[in-house]
């Protein structure tokens, strides 16, 4: 992702002492007209004899007050020159070592290039001489975050205690919490500061839409990312937060239109595993089966290409297979998804790897080999599933209905044995009413197979206390009397 650090330009309150009640701001000398023809007069003659660099400043500095020579500097480092920018700073820290425009400007040039510790000892001078400025904190903060996030922390804070109304102070806050992936704090620093800036850069909207984002708040992500594309409405990074918004809201009709945005706008170089990911996703939920699979492999190889760990990938993969169908491969990548975990697969891997054996062997087109593989498959998962959660129904109920697939028309002993474990597990819990009618009537069908009327009419009627109305277990006690 990108290196956001230069958009945290925050308060570094380290030499601010609790006395202090007031705040000032540091101004930028301003350079005239005059100034400017003088400044590029030298910068001319310094470009004709590159070693004479002192020799072009001298005759400059010549009878200029502080504030001139400051906002000369400036004009310097503004059009990156920075030989002639340090020379002048230099000139004019010599001339008055006091003057803490000069000192702020020594520390400007050598954050401008990336001088990290020049640029914080002389911002330390400056607020040694004068502690209330608030720009040179903020400076001094873009220092702190090159290296010790900790530190510039600690000393936001200081300042938040200070001045916690400061917009610029809330505004570092957020950033620093953004760049160091606290969301929830980010989240709430952005909105102190929105309460008061109400025209943020579409720098703060960004980051703010993706913190929001990240934090699974989707509504207020996409709220925030519409008011940044008002602002540039080809900004990749909203135009990419609204559409991964839409996916996450399942709202997939808009996605779908959204899309457009997104695809197509930019450089095919701009694209990353997470864009087809959500792609695939929408086109699945759409129908749109073939493209999906062809995003959603895209992804994958991107992914692996980019060594990244994000594994839901081979799930998503997983589920559209499913959809084709395509069990074979379906399972193959929900294999994958499972082992990629580097631990044991746990009880909601197990169920959802037994429910697609389980669909496939459902199927009315998969071939009879194939059907009493996955049936003797996914009876195996259930099995590890029913072990490993001894409280739970979920494993011998699913091996129940996976074992009545051997042959639907006839009882089955497995089966049997299981649906009866499945009502020792729920007991008396009538949330689970529906696997306990699904359990009885399997349980009725089998005792009227092997013409044992009693017990067919006995379990028939506890389907009937859980639903008077099932027409197989009224018939079942009809056909018994």
């Amino acid at each position: 992702m990108k290196n956001w650090f230069y958009a945290a330009l925050t308060a570094a309150f380290i030499f601010a002492a609790p006395e202090i009640s007031a705040q000032k701001h540091y101004e930028q000398p301003a350079i005239t007209p005059e100034l400017t023809a003088e400044a590029d007069a030298a910068l001319q003659a310094y470009k004709a004899a590159p070693d004479d660099i002192k020799g072009a400043v001298k005759q400059l500095i010549k009878k200029k007050e502080d504030k001139d020579l400051a906002a000369i500097g400036y004009y310097y480092l503004a059009k990156k020159e920075y030989a002639m920018a340090t020379e002048t700073a230099n000139r004019l820290y010599s001339k008055d070592e006091k003057y803490v425009p000069g000192m702020v400007l020594q520390g400007d040039i050598a954050s401008a290039q990336k001088k990290w510790g020049e640029a914080a000892q002389k911002y330390d001078e400056a607020l040694n001489a004068d502690p209330e400025l608030i720009e040179v904190y903020l400076k001094k903060a873009k220092v702190f975050l090159n290296g010790d996030t900790k530190t510039a922390l600690s000393t936001l804070m200081e300042l938040q205690n200070i001045a916690p109304d400061l917009p610029e102070g809330n505004l570092g806050l957020a950033q620093l919490y953004y760049q160091t992936a606290d969301m929830p704090k980010a989240i709430e620093s952005y909105k102190k500061y929105l309460t008061v800036e109400k025209n943020p850069s579409i720098d703060v909207l960004r980051e703010y839409a993706i913190s929001l984002f990240a934090d699974t708040n989707y509504t207020e992500a996409l709220k925030v990312a519409d008011q940044g594309l008002k602002k540039d409405p080809k900004d990749l990074a909203l135009n990419r937060i609204k559409f991964y918004a839409d996916v996450e809201s399942k709202n997939y009709d808009q996605a779908f239109t959204d899309k457009d945005n997104l695809f197509g706008k930019y450089p095919d170089s701009v694209y990353n595993y997470r864009d087809y990911t959500y792609l695939g996703r929408v086109e699945s939920n759409m129908k749109l089966i073939k493209e999906s699979l062809e995003h959603l492999n895209k992804a994958i190889a991107l992914k692996d290409k980019a060594k990244k760990s994000d594994i839901s990938l081979y799930k998503d993969l997983s589920d559209v297979y499913a959809e084709v169908p395509d069990y074979e491969n379906a399972i193959k990548y929900l294999k994958i998804y499972t082992d990629s975990t580097g631990a044991e697969a746990g009880a909601i891997d197990l169920l959802n790897m037994g429910k697609l054996y389980y669909q496939a062997a459902s199927d009315e087109s998969t071939a009879q080999d194939k059907k009493d593989a996955f049936i003797a498959a996914g009876d195996k998962v259930f099995a590890q599933l029913a072990d490993r959660k001894k409280d739970l129904y979920y494993g011998p109920f699913w091996r129940a209905r996976i074992n009545s697939l051997i042959d639907p028309s006839q009882p089955n002993d497995n089966a049997k044995t299981y649906y009866e474990e499945t009502i020792r597990r729920i007991g008396d819990n009538k949330d689970y009413n529906s696997q306990l009618k699904e359990a009885n009537r399997y349980l009725s069908f089998y005792y009227l197979k092997k013409n044992d009327d009693a017990q067919a009419k006995s379990y028939a009627e506890k389907v009937l206390a859980i639903d008077p109305s099932d027409k197989l277990a009224s018939q079942i006690i009809k056909l018994v009397k």
